[in-house]
């Protein structure tokens, strides 16, 4: 297994320019930053493992062609980077996977092959196509070279805050954890590493657990950036070395999160893309210093920003919906509103129970999650 100094070296000698870019520190407020790799031109992090793993590869490998499964992303980063130096790109994606990215996969060069309704089955079909053609399969996660073009993000980071307090990352396979890990391991071992999961996709967590790579029985597919079954063998025993703080957050502060980048930066980013960025919300109060979020991606299908925000403001705590149950006499409903006082009504339905209850469902607008 390969050290966390080993991995900070490699990164150093990461070949991802000029596919990748050098991405912006944002400021957010007093202390917080936000890493825009949703500035990428795929909109991801992903171009940058995706570079490095493909300029390594032989000549005789490249004439072979690649291969990779992918949600989306991953999938626009092995289509660019192999397009750009004339590799040919097969890309095996769920049939679920959002119109926007198969779209996106396709105007970078990539051949897209829709299977299964998973990423794992995707996954399979691609480790079939490579033992069939001889194409090399590209990890979206667990590979060494893959990790090192993700650690770049870290090197970034530290030739413009030396010391950061706390870096906050989105995890889903692992990857982008254990490059920027190793690398704030090595060169700036004072900063906490916190990674961040969606509460129904919480892979590190459970295996981290169990002490090996442990499937989870469901995967929430809402952040389906970080949408993963399984994290690596390679990045859980590096997530081991690097010993991250875990946060979880529900769907409803992804949105919180998403509506506040999008605040500061008229951007709509997936909600992957803010995991990170919910996390160091939800612990705010816990770290003082320089606060630096990961923007990961902003690949995200125009049908959804309706539902993230309808749901941003339960996750900021600025709505409420409950539901109460009512005698059906005179009087009852005035009372209920009368209860309600000054509160802007969101939502409200009313339904028929019995001839003696009915039940409504009503959002309201609040000032703090206290009130």
């Amino acid at each position: 297994m390969f050290s966390l100094a080993h991995i900070s070296n490699m990164v150093e000698q990461a070949e991802i320019y000029p596919l990748a870019r050098k991405t912006r520190l944002q400021p957010l407020q007093p202390g917080v930053w936000l890493k825009r790799e949703d500035e990428q031109d795929v909109f991801s992090f992903k171009i940058r493992g995706a570079a490095n793993k493909i300029a390594k590869l032989s000549k005789a490998e490249k004439s072979g062609g690649v291969v990779c499964a992918s949600a989306g992303n991953h999938a626009q980063g092995v289509a660019k980077a192999a397009t750009q130096i004339g590799v040919t790109a097969t890309i095996f994606m769920p049939v679920t996977t959002p119109e926007i990215k198969t779209k996106a996969v396709q105007k970078h060069g990539g051949k897209i092959q829709l299977f299964g309704d998973s990423y794992d089955e995707a996954y399979g079909a691609a480790l079939h196509f490579s033992e069939r053609t001889g194409a090399t399969l590209i990890h979206p996660f667990d590979d060494i070279d893959v990790i090192a073009g993700q650690g770049t993000i870290a090197s970034e980071i530290l030739a413009e805050i030396k010391n950061p307090a706390a870096v906050y990352i989105g995890v889903g396979g692992g990857g982008l954890l254990s490059g920027i890990g190793a690398v704030l391991k090595t060169k700036s071992p004072k900063t906490k590493i916190i990674a961040v999961e969606p509460i129904g996709a919480a892979t590190l967590k459970t295996s981290l657990d169990a002490g090996v790579p442990t499937s989870l029985n469901h995967v929430d597919g809402f952040a389906d950036g970080v949408a993963v079954k399984r994290i690596g063998e390679t990045t859980l025993a590096l997530a081991k070395h690097i010993d991250p703080d875990i946060i979880l957050v529900s769907n409803d502060e992804i949105c919180a999160a998403v509506k506040i980048i999008f605040e500061a930066t008229r951007t709509v980013v997936e909600p992957a893309g803010a995991l990170a960025l919910a996390g160091l919300l939800k612990h705010a109060d816990r770290q003082t210093g320089e606060k630096i979020a990961i923007v990961s991606g902003a690949n995200v299908n125009f049908d959804r920003i309706g539902h993230m925000v309808e749901r941003a403001e339960l996750g900021a705590g600025e709505e409420v919906l409950f539901v109460a149950s009512l005698p059906e006499k005179p009087g009852s409903f005035l009372k209920f509103c009368e209860a309600l006082g000054a509160h802007a009504v969101t939502e409200f339905n009313y339904r028929y129970s019995d001839a003696d209850t009915a039940y409504v469902l009503v959002g309201i607008k609040i000032k703090s999650p206290e009130e």
